[in-house]
């Protein structure tokens, strides 16, 4: 099963309002963009300046709504509904291209990992050092908890 599916993502942005006689101008910052990745995949989005990258992130994550396609987190679709969106932000998390405004640079990875799992409700706080340990053993990080 794919941890993480796109299917036909588009998105475009207004460039020029319509005016009296003249249809509006889009550009579209995505145009088809389909791709799956798998439990312990890594799938790197590289490109220049503008060419959709964070775009592609916000759009995944709902950040911006798509205008065309689909995206299936552990294979289930996600919509606008709230209790879709409330799954799909407990299982995916962008860190955007600058990590020093994204990362807090005074905690520890064990720290942000601890607040990320008291934000989680669903983690009881008897098994958090364990899903941390876990999650650290996946990236190759050691820890002593």
């Amino acid at each position: 099963m794919n941890v993480l599916e796109a299917e036909g993502l588009k998105k475009r942005f207004l460039h020029k309002k319509s005016l009296i006689g003249k249809k509006a101008v889009y550009f579209y910052a995505l145009d088809d963009i389909s791709f799956s990745l798998k439990e312990n995949e890594v799938l790197g989005i590289v490109g220049e300046s503008g060419s959709g990258k964070t775009t592609l992130a916000k759009t995944i994550s709902y950040l911006h709504k798509p205008d065309a396609g689909n995206v299936y987190v552990y294979g289930k679709k996600i919509t606008e509904a709230k209790q879709s969106l409330k799954f799909l932000r407990r299982n995916i998390q962008i860190v955007f291209q600058n990590p020093f405004n994204s990362l807090d640079s005074h905690y520890t990875i064990e720290k942000t990992l601890k607040e990320t799992c008291i934000l989680n409700k669903n983690i009881p706080k008897n098994k958090r050092n364990e899903i941390i340990t876990q999650t650290l053993k996946k990236t190759e990080f050691s820890l002593e908890l």
